[in-house]
């Protein structure tokens, strides 16, 4: 009973550690690549959002994307969203411009909102959630969107892939009736259009980074990509559901009593391979955790388990060394 008391104990001290104190306290290369793995090959692949295009200005000046929004606007897209926050240019005029076509929408780049969206929650570089009860964003003005009853989203950047392409290159995008009734964004995707990104101006980290969580990391995503997966998933009522703590916390503990009862009643006189069971069920139970992430997250909810490898490397390592102390207590008893 006493390793039980231990495992459950130790589990909601580390889960109070990590609420109190807001940083990574553990950080184990298993689980990344345990995630990583588990994420290509289990969860689904999205489905490009036909709703939205994304069309990169690369290295236009403003007076080439003047002329290529007038083009836009001939083609009757449901509205153009204009992210042009990398520019050093003044393009004030444009918004003048353009101000009574209701379905223009610039992006915010005053007031330090260097992202482009008074919606979007920055902790430093990293974007995770949005406020969601802004109505007056540069994502909900460009869809109508009144906010949720939430006062934060997580955004659901697996909810869709986007047609995308470069803005000057209009012989794509022009085809007869292709813009006809989507959602344009119109922003900064580096110089030119490529797989990976090159280019580091208005680029953020976010969960879907091979390497998120770790520190001095390279941002994976543009700004004008982020507005997008944040309007499709408004569009398409792809919402996150957050699983609250005292869930979380009954999973962390079942899979700490799961931890003892497996090290309490797979144990031998042999204290190598006792140590050989206890890392081969800590890998398991950390993949098996990194599975329960990804399955559920593959299903519209997030489950955070960041305590879970913290919390099994104690158990484990308490729970073996009672079974040592009490292995060799019993050898001694038994001469």
């Amino acid at each position: 009973m006493k390793r039980y008391l231990i495992a459950i104990a130790s589990t909601i001290i580390i889960v109070a550690i990590y609420n109190l104190v807001n940083i990574r306290l553990f950080t184990l290369d298993l689980t990344k690549h345990t995630r990583h793995v588990l994420f290509s090959h289990l969860r689904t692949t999205p489905q490009i959002d036909t709703a939205l295009v994304l069309l990169n200005v690369g290295i236009m000046d403003v007076h080439e994307i003047e002329a290529s929004l007038d083009s836009i606007r001939k083609f009757e897209p449901r509205a153009i969203g204009v992210n042009l926050c990398h520019f050093k240019q003044d393009f004030k005029y444009l918004q003048q411009k353009y101000s009574a076509d209701k379905r223009i929408v610039f992006s915010n780049c005053t007031n330090g909102q260097s992202f482009g969206s008074i919606a979007i929650i920055a902790n430093g570089n990293t974007v995770t959630h949005i406020r969601a009860n802004k109505s007056d964003s540069f994502e909900a003005k460009l869809i109508g969107f009144n906010g949720t009853s939430k006062e934060t989203e997580m955004i659901n950047y697996g909810g869709g892939q986007f047609f995308k392409a470069d803005l000057n290159n209009m012989e794509w995008w022009m085809t007869s009736g292709f813009l006809k009734g989507k959602v344009v964004l119109v922003g900064y995707m580096g110089d030119y259009l490529t797989d990976s990104i090159y280019y580091f101006t208005n680029t953020r980290i976010t969960p879907l980074n091979e390497y998120y969580g770790e520190s001095n990391i390279l941002p994976d995503m543009y700004d004008i990509e982020i507005s997008g997966h944040v309007i499709s998933m408004i569009t398409g009522g792809t919402f996150i559901n957050e699983i609250g703590l005292v869930a979380r916390v009954l999973v962390l503990l079942l899979l700490s009593v799961v931890c003892v009862i497996i090290l309490t009643f797979v144990r031998t006189k042999w204290v190598l391979l006792n140590i050989f069971i206890a890392g081969l069920q800590f890998v398991v139970l950390v993949g098996f955790g990194s599975f329960l992430i990804v399955l559920f997250f593959d299903k519209g909810y997030y489950l955070a388990l960041d305590e879970l490898p913290l919390a099994l490397l104690i158990i484990t390592g308490v729970t073996t060394f009672l079974n040592i102390i009490e292995g060799r207590a019993g050898t001694q008893q038994g001469v």
